[in-house]
């Protein structure tokens, strides 16, 4: 009794070669009935030399268990994948300590986890302004992924997203996960890598630490529950504008061409906009006797300001500013555009660009 997995690579398969697999894997699945164990067993003591010879470029056979089960899977090129190319350790091979060591070498901490992985409980500390959050999500093979089309670094990633977006829908910031997981035998300790990997990339996209967790054997496939914790304000305008903040870090994250990162330069210019914003509404709101819409749209672009390196006072930016004119040799207000241009670039973060615009303006005019 043997046990085969093809991977193939469909974007170099021809019509020709795609009809002999087809062939193939209809005289072994289809027309297959109990009476015709023997001829199965001859197709399937065959097959592999056939595949060996007919595609072998285009493929690679994998002799796994001792089943007659048929796995074919599609892929768009080869790469280097450990599940495939590294030699296979087992989980009594390695141990439950052992496992977790490699699972979470890759995963690191800050200030705020006094304990993490290793130790019976972990231990956060939080500020008395904020309150804590904790959800917990669980995804069952066969029920939320597929193994069959979906690859164990995606069901990582999915894992954590799941888990953390409960956080955000509370308007809150997740900052540490747990990962427990329940595997059955056919999973070796390679396998699990690259389910931990994707939890990995989805920590660090997302800011989240993993600080523990817990493994156990299954009977029915792969099991996985993230445990997230995060924090939110108690303060209703801290909390509105760090939701804010929020909401416009993932969309530029996000964003079509976007890599995934948030540059610091880009984080300063949509902290800057944000401010912006929230001044220009407070004006409106002013004007349009409200008061009380203006004092709340000044107080959250306050609590903005707040992540902002040091703002410059205004003798600062007027000894930066004519250090600049001088540098561009700019004479007068039709060189504005030149200031600006240099201007906007060295003060980033440092002043408001309505501020340093005023400041030039004055000084090319005096």
């Amino acid at each position: 009794m043997r046990k085969w997995v093809i991977i193939i690579n469909m974007k170099k398969l021809n019509n020709s070669q795609f009809e002999l697999l087809k062939d193939i894997f209809e005289q072994i699945t289809i027309n297959y009935d109990e009476n015709q164990e023997e001829k199965r067993q001859e197709l399937f003591d065959s097959w592999p030399e056939i595949i060996g010879q007919k595609i072998a470029k285009v493929s690679k056979l994998y002799e796994i268990s001792a089943d007659n089960v048929l796995t074919i899977a599609c892929a768009d090129s080869f790469v280097t994948n450990e599940l495939f190319m590294e030699k296979q350790r087992t989980l009594d091979e390695v141990g439950e300590f052992g496992l977790i060591d490699i699972l979470t070498k890759n995963f690191s901490t800050t200030k705020s986890t006094i304990k993490g992985i290793g130790d019976d409980c972990a231990v956060l500390e939080y500020s008395v302004d904020e309150y804590q959050l904790v959800t917990t999500d669980f995804l069952m093979e066969g029920i939320h992924f597929d193994l069959v089309y979906t690859p164990l670094k995606h069901i990582g990633y999915k894992a954590v997203v799941a888990g953390i977006s409960d956080i955000y829908a509370m308007n809150g910031t997740p900052k540490q996960i747990t990962a427990s997981i329940a595997v059955s035998a056919k999973f070796s300790v390679n396998a699990l890598e690259q389910l931990y990997d994707g939890i990995r990339t989805a920590c660090g996209i997302y800011g989240v630490e993993l600080i523990g967790g817990d493994t156990s054997a299954s009977m029915t496939g792969l099991a996985i529950n993230i445990t997230a914790m995060g924090t939110v304000a108690k303060d209703k305008i801290t909390l509105e504008a760090l939701r804010g903040i929020k909401k416009e870090f993932l969309e530029a994250k996000t964003a079509k061409g976007s890599n995934g990162e948030l540059p610091d330069e880009q984080a300063l210019r949509i902290l800057q906009k944000m401010i912006k914003q929230r001044k220009e509404s407070a004006e409106m709101y002013t004007s349009a006797n409200r008061p009380e819409l203006a004092q709340a749209e000044l107080e959250q672009a306050a609590v903005i300001e707040k992540y902002l390196p040091k703002q410059m006072s205004e003798e600062e930016l007027t000894i930066v500013l004519k250090d600049i004119i001088a540098q561009v040799g700019a004479h007068g207000p039709q060189d504005m555009g030149k200031v600006m241009g240099t201007a906007t670039k060295q003060l980033a973060g440092k002043a408001e660009g309505k501020a340093i615009s005023t400041k030039v303006k004055e000084l090319l005019n005096s």
